[in-house]
């Protein structure tokens, strides 16, 4: 690659084909942030060891996390013990961090906004993940991959509260509503007519969110649908780029959310974008907190 990667400006979103030339560089990490929901009796590691791309490291959610909370894959306390983890991966100030998944595009935005919660800005998500990349007959590797040096380099991570939603503020926004939120749920899951994949959570949804299930920002191949189509589907929950309102994506557990966050961040939306990091996994579980009334449904006589 002739151009240095200094003088590159990394895309929000790469493909299979604007990836390649980049492999050799030496200030690029790859991830695999691979997760699979416990109904899916997949495990990240086996499938990474059968396929994943050159030089990849695995990304562990679950690992990578505040591992003192009861909630799954919380996101890491500090910017200090987060740093902690970059650099066991060998991420250095200089680093260009590239994430996938081995589903398409799924766990990958996940990381991305873990990162930029914590202020990172250089890092890229690939569309289609690992299925894309296989399609497209690039090389894998297979196996373990060796480990790096580790990184000692400071690498400026600052906490930014503004991307983060808890318990409480979602809880306040219901008597004084300062943010809309969108549930990345399937419609199912989000009405309470299809059970939760995690036993013991209540059913529906949070009072006065909106359903944009994830799957609906995608195309069959893992893509991000086109801005237009994008632009649509928001606007059909009152969601326009030029937007103000501040937007608070939630669903399972704060991994399909991402998705909608990085759909909003594509769009080019102005107001300020969050994650509910504990989403259902926390609201579900509690047994003060209040559940979404239904949309009124007209039966048909017989």
């Amino acid at each position: 690659m002739s151009i240095a990667l200094d003088s590159f400006t990394r895309p929000l979103l790469l493909t299979p084909e604007t990836l390649l030339p980049w492999l050799a560089s030496p200030h690029l990490v790859l991830l695999d942030a691979s997760y699979y929901l416990p109904t899916e009796n997949q495990c990240a590691k086996s499938v990474f060891s059968a396929a994943h791309l050159p030089k990849a490291h695995l990304f562990d959610l679950d690992n990578i996390a505040d591992t003192t909370a009861t909630l799954p894959h919380m996101l890491p306390l500090t910017p200090q013990a987060f740093e902690a983890h970059l650099h066991e991966l060998g991420v250095t100030p200089e680093s260009w961090l590239v994430v996938y998944d081995q589903k398409g595009l799924f766990s990958a935005p996940r990381v991305w906004w873990m990162l930029a919660a914590f202020g990172w800005q250089r890092v890229s998500v690939l569309q289609g993940g690992l299925p894309a990349w296989q399609k497209a007959n690039l090389p894998i590797e297979t196996g373990t991959t060796p480990p790096v040096k580790p990184s000692n380099q400071p690498l400026g991570l600052v906490y930014h509260a503004e991307k983060v939603k808890t318990l409480d503020a979602m809880m306040q926004n219901l008597s004084a509503p300062q943010f809309s939120v969108i549930d990345a749920r399937a419609a199912g899951r989000f009405y309470g007519t299809t059970p939760e994949p995690r036993v013991g959570l209540k059913s529906g949804h949070i009072p006065h969110s909106h359903n944009l299930p994830f799957t609906n920002l995608l195309t069959t191949e893992g893509f991000l649908k086109p801005v237009a189509e994008l632009q649509q589907l928001l606007a059909s929950i009152g969601v326009t780029e030029d937007a103000t309102m501040p937007v608070a994506c939630t669903c399972g557990s704060g991994i399909t959310a991402c998705v909608v966050a990085l759909a909003l961040e594509a769009v080019g939306y102005t107001g300020t974008v969050s994650v509910y990091d504990g989403s259902w996994m926390e609201w579900g579980s509690h047994t003060t907190t209040p559940i979404g009334s239904l949309p009124f449904l007209v039966s048909k006589s017989v």
